[in-house]
């Protein structure tokens, strides 16, 4: 008796080429019936290997595709070997790359626009790492990792913090990357913004004459306005209302003037770049120039010298001076000083004509005129 068997090894084809996403089948055809395994590459081409090894099989009948489920198995690189009914095995097919080609979703993102220095909020539904990049910045793991302004590891459903403090100004978004380089969707433009009002620090305290400069010093470039007290704190008021303005760098006074302004009570505000506004100052009270009687007989033993000043007004008294005031002709007062001294330095006036008050401390008041040379 001649026993005639099959000894001729099936064929595979139209394998699915890899990578393929995890869940995603793959289809493979043999050229007889029997069975098609998936299995890790590496398996020997050895039947008892192979049916240990398998995490996926199929039936084949021959010419017919295939499919073999990749859901629930490990990443990784596998091969497909076919099997026929006398245990012949194939070759094995091409290895094919199962891996992770899903992107991950954001969620709960924070929705801007949110101050310079407060953190953005975000999700992933994987493990992975979460990336604020400029607006712009392309979906592609590489251009975001050279964009990124601020990052944070992900675990999956697990919000991150994502710092703003020390970037610029401007429009970003977030990206989530997960372990395969797989790129989320892009956030929503978040307006990375300067939302901090200024400080006014050192701002001159009230009463003051007509004519008087008000300084105030602001924390952060910008603009200094003086405005009647009572308007409100809003950037289109503010420009409307001001009857003086100036232009301030950081920590640098500004002056402004009230030559020619109304009396009454005013308040200064600073605004910034971003139009963000300070507290109001306190409230300025501007009075008329104060009437200067140049008949005033009353010298409490007071002498000026020389008349006709250079550079410096001496003063004579035999009673302590409580403070000195200079003022034009036309009533503006340009220096005062409230303090006992026995000179006025004055080398910083226009020539002309100007009336020095002096109050002592007596409450004696001496009015007198000089020429500033």
């Amino acid at each position: 008796i001649i026993l005639v068997t099959d000894l001729t090894p099936p064929v595979l084809s139209d394998v699915t080429a890899g990578p393929v996403a995890e869940g995603d089948p793959i289809a493979a055809t043999s050229n007889e019936d029997g069975m098609i395994y998936l299995v890790p590459d590496g398996t020997s081409q050895n039947l008892g290997n192979i049916l240990a090894a398998r995490v996926a099989e199929s039936g084949a009948t021959a010419g017919v595709p295939a499919s073999l489920s990749t859901a629930g198995i490990s990443l990784g690189d596998y091969i497909v070997y076919a099997v026929d009914g006398f245990d012949n095995i194939s070759a094995p097919s091409a290895v094919i790359a199962v891996v992770d080609l899903t992107p991950p979703v954001l969620s709960d993102v924070t929705v801007g626009p949110v101050g310079e220095g407060t953190p953005i909020a975000a999700t992933s539904n994987e493990d992975g790492m979460i990336y604020l990049v400029p607006d712009g910045t392309a979906s592609d793991a590489g251009a975001i990792a050279a964009a990124q302004v601020a990052e944070a590891a992900a675990t999956a459903s697990v919000p991150v913090s994502l710092s703003t403090s020390g970037i610029a100004l401007g429009d970003y978004i977030v990206y989530a990357v997960d372990g395969f380089d797989n790129v989320s969707a892009a956030s929503p433009v978040i307006a990375v913004v300067d939302l901090t009002a200024p400080i006014l620090s050192d701002v001159t305290a009230g009463p003051i004459e007509i004519g008087t400069d008000i300084l105030a010093t602001s924390n952060e470039d910008g603009m200094l306005y003086l405005v009647p007290d009572g308007t409100a704190a809003n950037i289109g008021d503010i420009s409307s209302a001001q009857v003086a303005e100036v232009m301030v760098s950081a920590g640098v006074p500004g002056t402004l003037s009230t030559t020619g302004i109304s009396a009454g009570d005013y308040v200064v505000y600073a605004v910034d770049g971003s139009d963000n506004i300070s507290a109001a100052s306190p409230v300025i009270t501007v009075t008329a120039a104060t009437y200067i009687d140049l008949n005033n007989t009353n010298t409490g033993g007071v002498q000026l010298y020389p008349v006709h000043v250079l550079d410096v007004l001496h003063i004579k008294s035999s009673t302590p001076v409580s403070s000195v005031a200079v003022y034009t002709l036309k009533g503006s007062r340009v220096i005062h000083m409230n303090k006992n001294t026995d000179q006025v330095n004055m080398s910083r006036l226009q020539a002309g004509v100007y009336i020095v008050r002096i109050i002592l401390e007596n409450n004696e008041v001496y009015n007198g005129k000089v020429t500033k040379r």
